[in-house]
């Protein structure tokens, strides 16, 4: 998985409405290809021990895709009947975010904001 894909995926996951099983599925295969498969038609499976974890829907496993070492921060802001949710992850010792996105759920902020962090440890392959 390239750095743009990863990008790629942080956008799709900030544009999502909801939680998303297929996006938890796409994102756990780009994270975590040891755990899937490619069948004889093409289509793509994991091993029957693993389950993904719902990204997009709890903040647990959103929190579990910030690098080790990194720092997040969730804000809510339901004003004017606008809600917005923000999520930002960044380095101990740094003063400001690294990495923002901002998403209909706090869920889908953070994860978003945790694979643009995750990108930039990755190579352009």
């Amino acid at each position: 998985m390239t750095r743009a894909d990863l990008l790629a995926l942080a956008a799709r996951v900030e544009a999502a409405t909801g939680a998303d099983r297929e996006l938890d599925r796409e994102i756990d295969r780009a994270l975590f290809p040891q755990y899937w498969r490619r069948s004889e038609t093409g289509s793509w499976f994991s091993n029957y021990v693993h389950r993904p974890p719902a990204f997009t829907a709890s903040l647990d496993a959103a929190a579990s895709l910030v690098p080790e070492g990194w720092a997040y921060h969730i804000a809510v802001r339901p004003w004017f009947d606008v809600f917005q949710a923000k999520g930002s992850v960044w380095a101990f010792g740094q003063r400001v975010a690294s990495f923002t996105a901002s998403a209909a759920t706090p869920a889908l902020a953070l994860t978003a904001a945790a694979l643009r962090a995750l990108a930039q440890e990755v190579g352009d392959e």
